[in-house]
Parts: C-alpha cells; sequence; structure tokens
C-alpha cells in the first residue's frame, strides 16, 4: 500500500513540506523528537500545533512537527517540515562569513 500526502498552499515567503523517511528499525515519536531537537530544529511535539508558515514568518532555524508513523509501513514515518526561506539564507549567509573571518 503506497503512502501519499498532498499539500498546496499559496504562500509569500517561507518553505513547508512533508517528508517521508523510511527507518532501519522504528525507535518511536519520542525517540525521533529527541534526536532531532537541537539549536536550529524546533521540535514540537504532539501536544504542540505542527507548524505552519504564517506563525513561522521571520523565526530562526527550522521547525519540525506532525511527526507520525506511516500506517502503511512499520518502519516509516512522516514529518512536517517549515521554515522562513529568507531568515535560512540570511542565518547561513551569516555563518558562512563567520567561518571565513
Amino acid at each position: 500500500m503506497p503512502s501519499l500526502r498532498l499539500i498546496q498552499a499559496p504562500v509569500f515567503h517561507g518553505y513547508s513540506f512533508s517528508a517521508w523517511v523510511e527507518l532501519e528499525s522504528y525507535p518511536g515519536i519520542e525517540a525521533l523528537e529527541s534526536g532531532l531537537a537541537c539549536q536550529w530544529i524546533d521540535v514540537r511535539g504532539a501536544e504542540a500545533e505542527p507548524p505552519n508558515n504564517v506563525g513561522n514568518a521571520g523565526q530562526p532555524g527550522i521547525a519540525v512537527g506532525g511527526i507520525a508513523q506511516d500506517a502503511a509501513h512499520a518502519d516509516a514515518c512522516w514529518f512536517w517540515v517549515v521554515a522562513d526561506n529568507l531568515k535560512l539564507a540570511a542565518e547561513n549567509a551569516v555563518a558562512v562569513a563567520r567561518g571565513l573571518v
């Protein structure tokens, strides 16, 4: 059984996408959330609303939420990922400049 998600939303700026990831073995939602959480990734757990472009506009880094196990594939899961493309590009430019200095 294939898995498919289709989403189209008009936005001014920002990236948002649903990513399907196949793992060697499924570790569970909590392990995925704790493994992703870092300085640049804001993980929104099940108790929080998944990120969206409007709420993430002007925010640094990447927001991940809506993590769910795939119903058709036991070792796969879905991630909802959002980032402000203008802020993300500026942060990357500053990081490169700092690395060169």
